[in-house]
């Protein structure tokens, strides 16, 4: 496994792939590559056209002692918010927009999410009113997403 490679160059033969990036070349039977929000313009490089989107989406805890014992997604005009009881940080709600910012991988944190997280605080001040609707912790997930959000599977 090697982490945080750019690949530059992907060769293929009927028995080997060569991997080249970075200075470092590696050739092997097969290879797995997990490009993540840079897949369009790695599969684009090799030919293959797929209409990829990268989006941003920001990741909110509030404070909520009292919250759901169990994950919920509440439709609001066609957009999900969903929610997470305190796991991965005591005493914190993990509520977000299962939506968010399209945004170019390499720039990601010159992205505002702010409308997102006004939206937010308003829904929480509105259905939970169990929880302080100010962002405790505040980070980002990026989305490799199709048109229809569905996986590509080959």
């Amino acid at each position: 496994i090697i982490d945080s490679f750019t690949v530059e160059k992907l060769d293929n033969s009927n028995t080997f792939v060569t991997v080249t990036g970075g200075g470092m070349q590696f050739t092997c039977k097969s290879v797995v590559l997990c490009p993540g929000p840079w897949a369009g313009s790695l599969l684009n490089s090799l030919g293959v056209r797929l209409p990829l989107t990268a989006v941003k989406i920001p990741v909110y805890y509030w404070r909520g002692e009292h919250f759901l014992p169990h994950s919920f997604i509440y439709d609001v005009n066609g957009q999900d918010v969903w929610g997470l009881p305190s796991v991965e940080y005591p005493g914190l709600v993990k509520i977000c927009l299962h939506d968010g910012v399209k945004i170019d991988p390499d720039a990601r944190d010159g992205v505002s999410t702010e409308e997102i997280k006004i939206f937010l605080k308003s829904f929480i001040q509105t259905h939970f009113p169990q929880v302080e609707p100010e962002v405790a912790v505040e980070e980002s997930c990026i989305y490799t997403l199709t048109p229809d959000q569905n996986p590509i599977i080959d």
